[in-house]
């Protein structure tokens, strides 16, 4: 048979590639364009067997368009890829208008690849030989279904573009208009690319952000403060849509740990061939990767809930102030509460891992990157990354309703792991220390109102909420689930916003419980049995994987005289800005806790006793240069001595070590105060 000439009038560059491959596999040679006087020169020339024309090159609808590429030549099959007006089926059919006349086949977008090319075969009438095998279409499909991807992955520097945008039309006074057109011009592909892969929702956004810039275009233009207020709320609208879309990339099957599509790194240095060599090392780590130059641009790339962390690159000569802003631009802008982040900088005579804690970020290595200190940002920045996150566990023999609540939950904020059965709860309550747990009222072999009443009678999960779900909602149901201790009951058919909504609220209540109850109202730090908790859980994890631990035990000297002289006033603002220091001046995932009185620990995470000293050694060189001020405005300072001890070395369970530590704090006492001491001598 021989092959067919094809014209493809369509706008998007990447679809047009796909669907050109598409048809170029399928025997047939292709012409392309989106200009309308090259599509009817083309028509024209008599060698065309079929056009397909997208209706978004149309303007507003208009189909007058089509009905002139028909008058061309009038027996040329012609096929309209129309664009949905609504993500409702029924809906849509009400509100478009009938098809342009003569238009042969009418084809609804998001159309799939291989239905489009097994609707184009019986139009043209291939034969089944000439037709490429279910492998090759499946190739080309997911291709299409990646560039779907990819356009809700990089949706959020797209919006981000849009605020640089508009932030320029609303601080220039004289040209407005001038701003608003390319502001205009910049919506319009996104919102034809979001009703292209059927983000319908999305793309009536971005609609009306196109139209309610109309009053912007006009010469002249008056801009009002409504209509800058109005305009600004729908940009911050289309931001929160496009977390939810990307959030919903995050969802799985219940309990699934490490999904690639939540691996995305933000790259941060001038130097292009080092971005490249973390592109590398990304495609090696089956990574996403996003680079960025500088913190500017890092700004309009650092606002998506995908994003597992950052590394930023530092110089030698870094100043202190200018990296903290940098970070701190970078946290405020992120929707990640808070943003892992790595630093990297040539190795020199200021650079050591003090500067990392210093800046509170997570990890710091030096450049050249290897394999092995870039698999190690890797797994610092996830560890953080995943600490953030509330967790539930499903206890449910009904694996779809398992499924259905990680779908709606798992997202920047919420883990969600899976048990069919509950012979293994208290084994998976241990090994995932949920926030929540939800339970099936009806188990089999095992009565769930006594496992409710069991957890209620164990002081380790006496607090956690129980939510216990049914097929049935009889009140006699519900009222024995309360009165066995739930706190909450309802039926497997609840919807999904209401799902989201009650146990957003249980997670956030008890978050703000265990926030008070775990932190010294004066410091700010964990207190010391929330801080042995947290500590059990760092020696299991440090002794399975053959990491250091450090352990710092602080004391202010002479504190009672501080109490005796200035007033216990004054030395509480002492312990709250030593508070305050160890919460700036380490890193997110060490542990920091007031032990009681005037004592204090620190737990560094991975790292060796002689980097422990070197930042405590900082941190007791500021604290000692502060002034404070007595009752009458006399001014006083204080210091502190310090004793590290390290595991594995100095011991494998937390109260040699802490011994061990406290031991080392007297010495210090001992040899005239304001000091630290690591070791025995």
């Amino acid at each position: 048979m021989h092959s067919k000439w094809v014209l493809l009038f369509m706008g998007d560059v990447q679809l047009r590639r796909l669907y050109v491959r598409l048809l170029r596999r399928r025997g047939h040679r292709v012409h392309t364009t989106s200009d309308f006087d090259e599509a009817r020169r083309l028509i024209r020339s008599g060698e065309l067997d079929l056009a397909i024309l997208d209706e978004d090159l149309s303007d507003d609808g208009d189909s007058s368009i089509f009905a002139a590429l028909r008058a061309d030549k009038p027996q040329l099959p012609l096929v309209l890829l129309r664009t949905p007006l609504s993500s409702d089926a029924a809906e849509d059919v009400v509100l478009r208008p009938d098809p342009p006349k003569g238009i042969d086949l009418t084809l609804q977008k998001p159309i799939s690849p291989m239905e489009f090319g097994i609707q184009l075969d019986y139009l043209l009438g291939s034969s089944s030989e000439s037709s490429p095998t279910l492998e090759e279409d499946s190739e080309v499909e997911r291709e299409y279904d990646a560039l779907r991807q990819e356009f809700i992955f990089r949706l959020d520097e797209d919006l981000g573009q849009l605020n640089q945008l508009w932030n320029r039309l609303c601080n220039d006074d004289e040209s407005p208009q001038t701003h608003a057109v390319r502001l205009r011009r910049t919506v319009d592909p996104i919102r034809a690319a979001a009703r292209q892969f059927g983000f319908i929702d999305l793309a009536d956004e971005l609609a009306e952000l196109s139209s309610q810039l109309e009053p912007f275009l006009r010469p002249e233009a008056m801009v009002s403060k409504e209509m800058i207020e109005r305009t600004g709320a729908l940009l911050q609208s289309l931001h929160q849509t496009c977390q939810s879309l990307q959030c919903r990339r995050l969802a799985g099957s219940p309990g699934a740990e490490n999904r690639s599509q939540t691996h995305i790194l933000l790259v941060i240095d001038p130097d292009p061939d080092f971005l490249h060599q973390a592109e590398a090392f990304c495609e090696r780590f089956m990574l996403r990767i996003r680079t960025a130059r500088d913190i500017e641009e890092a700004l309009r790339r650092v606002c998506t809930p995908l994003l597992t962390g950052v590394l930023l690159s530092i110089s030698t000569t870094s100043n202190a102030t200018a990296l903290n802003q940098g970070i701190n631009e970078l946290r405020n802008r992120s929707p990640l509460s808070p943003l892992p982040i790595a630093l990297v900088g040539e190795r020199g005579e200021d650079f050591d891992q003090i500067r990392s804690l210093w800046a509170g970020t997570s990890v710091l290595v030096s450049k050249p990157l290897t394999t092995s200190s870039f698999a190690r940002v890797i797994r610092r920045l996830t560890t953080v990354r995943r600490a953030q996150k509330s967790s539930i566990l499903i206890i449910d023999s009904n694996e779809e309703f398992a499924e259905f609540v990680a779908t709606h939950l798992e997202s920047r904020h919420t883990a969600v792991h899976y048990n069919a059965s509950p012979t293994s709860l208290f084994e998976s309550l241990e090994r995932h220390r949920p926030d929540l747990l939800v339970l099936d009222a009806h188990l089999p072999g095992v009565s769930s109102f006594d496992i409710c009443r069991a957890l209620r009678a164990i002081p380790r999960w006496r607090a956690i909420p129980i939510i216990l779900v049914s097929d049935q909602s009889e009140p006699k149901i519900r009222i024995a689930a309360y009165e066995a201790g739930a706190d909450d009951f309802f039926s497997r058919t609840i919807e999904a916003d209401e799902l989201r909504a009650r146990i957003s609220v249980r997670l956030e209540r008890i978050r703000l419980l265990r926030e008070r109850a775990d932190r010294d109202a004066l410091t700010g730090l964990l207190t010391r049995r929330a801080f042995l908790e947290q500590l059990a859980a760092r020696l299991s994890e440090a002794t399975r994987h053959q990491r250091h631990l450090t352990f710092a035990m602080l004391d202010i000297d002479h504190f009672k005289k501080v109490n005796d002289r200035y007033g216990h006033p004054a030395g509480d603002r002492v312990l709250a800005r030593l508070g305050k220091q160890l919460r700036d001046c380490f890193r997110i995932e060490d542990l920091r806790c007031r032990w009681g009185g005037e004592e204090f620990v620190v737990v560094l995470i991975d790292e060796d006793i002689q980097t422990a000293n070197q930042a405590l050694q900082r941190v007791r060189e500021q604290f000692s240069t502060i002034s404070f001020k007595g009752p009458d405005e006399q001014k006083f300072q204080v210091t502190f001595s310090a004793g590290i001890a390290e595991f594995p070395r100095d011991g494998h369970d937390a109260e040699t070590l802490l011994g061990t530590a406290d031991a080392r704090l007297l010495r210090a006492k001992e040899s005239g105060r304001n000091r630290i001491v690591i070791g025995h001598r």
